[in-house]
């Protein structure tokens, strides 16, 4: 059974509550007792909202406002058209516009099913910043104008009403002139403004297209990790968040980098940027970093690594997936990356080849996660052992945790069982104070140490982590704890070195016990699977870099292609013409001929340098750049024509 896209329910909903509100108005118009008129504008606001809902699932569907073909702009604008005359209703107390507004979006949601088509990739030329402020300002001036024509229409049949001097009743429940027409002009002053910065910020995005174009970009990733510098290197080079920003406003120019990222965690330190002269641009990120951390140049520069273009891109898609992580598989490194990009982003150092990248990362971190097991096995003592405790265990809502001992690795076992749920966790150790600290962090209750045997009964998951040479716990103490809980199942983990539980303890039946050593072969096991599913995983990051590498090269080769049309076009009507005016006695039908004939000599004189640049920029090369250069002063497309 195919299921239905979520959109497209939502779409539905809101089609049948703009038709209930329909009716529910015009019952109002024939009289306030039949339907109260704040049921209508219910509604037709339950209409809006699931309205708003499809939009949205739609838009996160497909990556960007969904409003490039003729179903996504009928929907939105009858969404927005509806929002914005339910905010008439509210601000100017003027709840009949709802007559006209609810069967125009009933209308209009109607008329997008019939143009309904799937989710596609947004054209290159549409890539910007700019787009969705372009989109909504645009669409939203023509709502508002959408709700002047309503009232106006309000306005009209009142005063058809008042100069007939008929329907008293009817044009009583109407707002007055008065009201209508100051609405009217408030309603108009605000669509004009919209509609006028609509088309403004529609000039930008022509403008920043126009300008992507006419240059040349190159990715570049410059910085050190891990893999290639020591630890006492990388806290050198890490940003706090206080120098964060003043790095990315210097890093930033007009010249030789046009948008950059920083990306700092404890592992790495990174410096993503398009730039236009790559070496330039990479002695620049390396006196940024030693300027900025106030670090001689020395000290780091030999464990900087360089990736150029496609490696540039691999490189991101690889570290926010963690493959590039210590422990791969790991999720901390992705919200890393996010933060990363939200920091650029509020400053307006990312523009649209950036913005793309860093949200296609994500996007390969999400399908790596979801196609391959990556992630799934434990790769440290703790989650390990709380992998394990999930085998012994179906839910740990109502079961109980006890630490003995308030170790590093104790605290991190307890951290990672309250994330699956753990109900209640008790902590004991020697010394008082540092139980009572744990037991502040993890919402546990103290356990006085001398005490704790006597509530070993209600522990299900025992941790041990508490120093000592002797085994705090034998098998016949732990026997008589079972008897007393009936011979449920209990979990002992031990982290001890030495070790806090004796080994017969694992002998009873329904107790578990595993060490140090036993966890490690657990985790050498995940590892080696984890290793297998890092294959798999590779192979969709290059399949992704491929497809973005792709979208990059269009967006250069595009407006190529597209000025070497217009300007053999421009040749080809301007020739024809002259050739026309001297033969005027020519038969209409030969002067056609003429002009395919002239049409055909173009297309197929065009046609090998659009096929060449086309087929360049999916090479994946990095020399799609120079190719698209080459053409363009072949076919001088840089000059006026004469």
């Amino acid at each position: 059974m195919l299921s239905v896209p979520m959109e497209i329910l939502l779409l539905k909903g809101a089609l049948l509550f703009y038709l209930l509100s329909t009716v529910a108005f015009m019952l109002t118009l024939l009289s306030s007792q039949v339907v109260p008129r704040t049921l209508a504008s219910a509604l037709l606001f339950v209409a809006f909202a699931a309205h708003t809902g499809s939009i949205a699932a739609r838009s996160l569907a497909a990556g960007y406002i969904a409003v490039i073909d003729s179903y996504e702009a009928l929907s939105f604008f009858a969404c927005l058209m509806t929002g914005v005359c339910l905010l008439a209703q509210v601000r100017a107390s003027v709840a009949i516009l709802g007559a006209v507004v609810s069967p125009l979006g009933f209308i209009l949601t109607l008329g997008a099913f019939v143009f309904y088509t799937q989710t596609r990739d947004l054209p290159p030329a549409l890539h910007s910043v700019w787009l969705p402020v372009h989109v909504t300002l645009a669409f939203l001036g023509n709502a508002v104008f959408g709700v002047a024509f309503s009232a106006s229409l309000v306005y009209l049949v009142q005063e058809r009403q008042l100069k007939g001097k008929k329907g008293r009743s009817f044009f009583r429940r109407l707002p007055s002139l008065e009201t209508l027409d100051n609405l009217n002009y408030r309603v108009l002053s605000w669509g004009f403004a919209l509609l006028t910065l609509g088309i403004l910020s529609g000039a930008s995005l022509g403008g920043m297209e126009e300008g992507l174009a006419s240059r040349t970009t190159n990715l570049l990733l410059v910085g050190l990790s891990h893999h290639s510098a020591p630890v006492a290197v990388r806290e050198r080079l890490a940003f706090s968040n206080g120098t964060l920003e003043s790095a990315l406003r210097r890093l930033v120019d007009a010249d030789t980098v046009r948008e950059g990222a920083i990306l700092s965690t404890c592992n790495r330190v990174e410096v993503i940027a398009c730039a236009t002269d790559l070496d330039t641009a990479s002695e620049k990120i390396k006196t940024l970093l030693a300027e900025e951390q106030q670090v001689v140049r020395s000290l780091f520069e030999g464990h900087l690594y360089t990736r150029v273009g496609k490696d540039a891109v691999s490189h991101l898609f690889r570290v926010a997936a963690s493959l590039d992580s210590m422990m791969v598989g790991e999720p901390q490194i992705l919200g890393q990356v996010k933060d990363a990009y939200a920091a650029s982003s509020a400053l307006g150092t990312l523009g649209v080849i950036l913005h793309r990248c860093f949200h296609k990362s994500f996007s390969v971190a999400k399908r790596v996660r979801s196609e391959t097991r990556v992630a799934v096995k434990a790769v440290s003592l703790s989650s390990a052992a709380v992998d394990l405790a999930c085998s012994i265990f179906d839910h740990f809502g109502d079961k109980t945790a006890m630490v003995i001992g308030a170790g590093e690795m104790g605290e991190q076992t307890v951290r990672h069982l309250q994330s699956s749920g753990i109900g209640t966790v008790l902590v004991t150790n020697r010394t008082f104070h540092r139980a009572v600290e744990l037991a502040r962090q993890c919402n546990g209750t103290v356990v006085p140490f001398e005490q704790w045997h006597k509530h070993l009964r209600l522990a299900d998951v025992v941790i041990g982590s508490a120093g000592g040479t002797d085994y705090l716990l034998v098998s016949p103490v732990v026997e008589e704890v079972l008897r007393e809980r009936k011979r449920r199942p209990m979990f002992f983990i031990d982290l001890g070195v030495p070790r806090n539980f004796d080994p017969r303890i694992n002998n009873l039946d329904n107790v578990f016990l595993y060490d140090i050593d036993d966890l490690e072969k657990v985790i050498e096991d995940n590892k080696d699977e984890r290793e297998r599913e890092a294959v798999k995983a590779e192979a969709i990051v290059a399949e992704e870099v491929e497809a973005f590498w792709s979208w990059l090269a269009s967006m250069e080769v595009t407006p190529m292609i597209v000025a070497l049309r217009e300007k053999a076009e421009a040749i080809r009507k301007r020739e024809l013409e002259k050739t026309l005016a001297t033969l005027r006695d020519l038969p209409p039908h030969a002067q056609k001929a003429i002009e395919a004939l002239s049409a055909a000599i173009t297309n197929k004189l065009l046609h090998p340098p659009i096929t060449y640049l086309k087929n360049s920029s999916k090479s994946g090369e990095n020399q799609e750049s120079s190719d698209a250069e080459v053409v363009r002063r072949i076919f001088g497309l840089d000059e006026e024509d004469e």
